[in-house]
């Protein structure tokens, strides 16, 4: 599908404008999707068995770009599973450190087995210049790292001073939850105290499935959207702020869950091109601006109210799910290709308005860390 473009006719004011203003934050880098799980429901079908990746030398080429780009000032490494590259990553957070960006590792916490183990992982990195260490959990996940393993991570990375974050993903057929974490962190009172201060943060995030098995998992029916909720959903905190080098070392404009699935979030090959390059033409589409600004339930209950056709309500209770059906109904795109005109102006002067409060956010982010 082609882009929405931001201007009308011949004139290119708007696009100049978006050009101007779309100042992404954030990189995350995806060296490889091999992991040290393989959850039945991964988004990238992560596993062991996969060997590719993208070579350490590539890796430090994309760090020196992304340096080149004054308004980028986080680097997160995700996958697949970063502490299974080893002494290649310690190198990753020691480049983009030492070139002076914040530092973020995502993780199923895998390595803290016990707590010298936890050590030995995690010390090289602290000293590399690590800021921030997430960790990611749930009922996939507790199948392959037991929740005790991740805890033991937690406490170890809050002893050596780092910014901790722990995801749960949540679904109504799971016994993990914030109940549960809570419960098991009572062991560890470093833990447990820093959990309740929110010295640790939480997110807790919906369940999506990704497998096609026909496996219906119910949702919290509270997390659905629909019109009586509808304003407090908010708008899109990943698309064109956070982008995304994939193990196919393609630039992503969004790090949100089913990006692989959805082409549009796709940039370009930065084998073939400079980041650089790939980011002046990302900004000029206002369907992701759209989606920055307000979020895709909005942009779908907009669609429905010119096609009573298309139902959305009460079934997606994540976000990025929300955004898999804006992308692949044919009706919701054919009702904003024929009518997100009317939408220009009022989404352009919102777009500048968020791009400035994020950057502020930024700021006191990395003054935090």
């Amino acid at each position: 599908m082609a882009a929405f473009p931001c201007q009308r006719g011949s004139s290119s004011a708007e696009a100049e404008f978006v050009n101007s203003a779309y100042s992404p934050t954030t990189v995350t880098l995806l060296p490889t999707y091999r992991c040290s799980a393989a959850c039945h429901h991964c988004c990238f079908q992560s596993n062991p068995r996969i060997k590719k990746r993208i070579p350490q030398e590539r890796l430090r080429y994309y760090i020196d770009q992304i340096l080149e780009i004054p308004s980028i000032r986080l680097l997160c490494v995700s996958g697949g599973e970063p502490f299974l590259l080893g002494a290649d990553l310690v190198d990753i957070i020691s480049r983009a450190s030492s070139g002076g960006l914040a530092t973020r590792v995502v993780t199923d916490g895998y390595w803290a087995a016990g707590a010298s183990a936890a050590q030995r992982a995690l010390d090289p990195l602290v000293e590399a210049g690590l800021n921030e260490l997430n960790f990611s959990t749930g009922k996939d996940h507790v199948e392959w790292v037991p929740l005790e393993r991740v805890l033991r991570g937690l406490e170890t990375g809050f002893e050596r001073g780092l910014g901790l974050a722990l995801m749960i993903e949540e679904r109504a057929d799971s016994a993990v939850n914030l109940k549960s974490v809570m419960a098991a962190a009572e062991s560890l009172p470093i833990v447990h105290g820093a959990l309740t201060s929110g010295e640790i943060r939480v997110v807790v995030s919906p369940w999506m499935q990704f497998n096609s098995d026909g496996l219906e998992v119910p949702q919290r029916p509270e997390l659905l959207a629909n019109r009586m909720n509808l304003a407090a959903r908010e708008p899109c905190m990943s698309i064109l702020s956070t982008i995304v080098i994939t193990p196919n070392e393609e630039l992503g404009v969004c790090c949100g869950l089913p990006r692989e699935s959805i082409p549009d979030l796709h940039a370009g090959s930065l084998k073939d091109h400079r980041l650089r390059d790939l980011l002046n033409k990302a900004g000029n589409d206002f369907l992701k601006l759209w989606i920055f600004v307000e979020g895709p339930e909005h942009i779908l209950a907009w669609a429905a109210e010119k096609d009573s056709s298309i139902q959305w309500e009460n079934r997606f209770a994540h976000n990025c799910d929300a955004c898999r059906f804006l992308y692949s109904s044919p009706k919701v795109l054919d009702v904003i290709y024929n009518n997100y005109e009317e939408k220009i102006d009022d989404i352009l002067g919102k777009f500048a308005f968020l791009q400035a409060t994020r950057a502020a956010r930024s700021d006191r982010w990395i003054a935090d860390a």
